[in-house]
């Protein structure tokens, strides 16, 4: 049975679990190996003892309930093969266990990537509805009645979002159509179909970035009330350099340094960005270069298996 995460539970993320294996996971796990590809579910990290120990205590400042939890946000850079995927893998592999956390594994190799939604594709139809009926019920003292007017302005008071936003909150509260309920969903999420903003007199152009910079804001909100966290592992970021679109690269930028503003209105929540070294990387400096500067302070570069020691370890693990 799953457990809440502890602080202590966090000393134990990279601890080596190579001897553990069963026969089957082993087979598998050397199979990884001999094709140069990470295991899904790695067992052991080689040399990268400082950075296991920084990541460690970032993650036990994180989770520890005397400490302000507010987002974090992780660059792990690397050259190919010494790592990257390991640590990323590791790191999600072992929050899934854990009932509190919820986690999730974003590839940013598409160029038509909204990081804003691909946040909200990791939280499920039931925690947006729970996170709704929260929203909802918690403005009835504030409400001058019952009915539905006068709940959906005392939302829109209390949260700072505008009427299309509360009115899909309601639906997914209150509605006791299970199909629009569903829908509403969806279209917090971002992975709606057309035809369903006609059933909430929604237009496309009102779901902009700050209308989902917002539901991320009252996700959070509802984290901190029920002691949830968000981590959210986004492999492949060196990709973003290569995209064609300049709009789309701007919006990735821009997504991330408003995240970093705004620490505390985004608490409970943390995004693990892994980049591997690539020819396209001095290209971040052309397109946004405060954006890069400040990305430097977030960064963590894992360390080259070089030495003949570091190599003979790895051997005689697989071994």
């Amino acid at each position: 049975m799953k457990k809440k995460i502890s602080v202590n539970d966090c000393k134990s993320m990279f601890n080596d679990k190579f001897n553990t294996l069963t026969m089957k996971e082993l087979g598998i796990e050397l199979k990884h190996f001999s094709m140069g590809t990470a295991p899904e579910t790695p067992s052991f990290l080689v040399n990268q003892d400082e950075l296991k120990k920084k990541i460690t205590e970032k993650f036990c400042d994180f989770f520890d309930v005397n400490k302000a939890q507010g987002l974090e946000i992780v660059f792990l850079k690397s050259n190919y093969g010494n790592g990257k995927s390991h640590f990323i893998r590791t790191i999600y592999t072992f929050l899934s266990e854990y009932e509190n956390v919820i986690t999730g594994r974003v590839s940013l190799k598409q160029e038509e990537t909204d990081l804003k939604k691909k946040i909200l594709e990791s939280i499920s139809q039931k925690v947006l509805k729970e996170c709704a009926t929260f929203l909802i019920n918690s403005v009835e003292e504030d409400a001058l009645s019952e009915e539905e007017a006068a709940i959906l302005m005392a939302v829109e008071e209390k949260y700072s979002i505008d009427a299309t936003l509360a009115k899909l909150l309601y639906e997914a509260a209150r509605s006791n159509d299970v199909v629009l309920q569903v829908q509403a969903i969806a279209i917090l999420k971002g992975n709606y179909l057309p035809e369903y903003l006609k059933n909430f007199g929604c237009k496309k152009q009102e779901l902009n970035s700050e209308f989902y910079y917002n539901v991320i804001k009252l996700v959070s909100i509802y984290l901190k009330k029920i002691d949830y966290f968000l981590v959210i592992v986004f492999d492949e970021y060196e990709h973003v350099f290569s995209w064609k679109s300049e709009k789309y690269k701007k919006n990735v930028y821009e997504d991330i340094k408003l995240f970093t503003d705004n620490l505390a209105t985004f608490g409970n929540m943390f995004f693990v960005f892994a980049e591997s070294i690539s020819v396209d990387n001095e290209s971040e400096s052309s397109n946004d270069p405060a954006f890069k500067s400040r990305k430097a302070n977030l960064t963590y570069q894992i360390v080259d298996i070089s030495s003949e020691t570091e190599v003979e370890k790895l051997f005689r693990m697989i071994l």
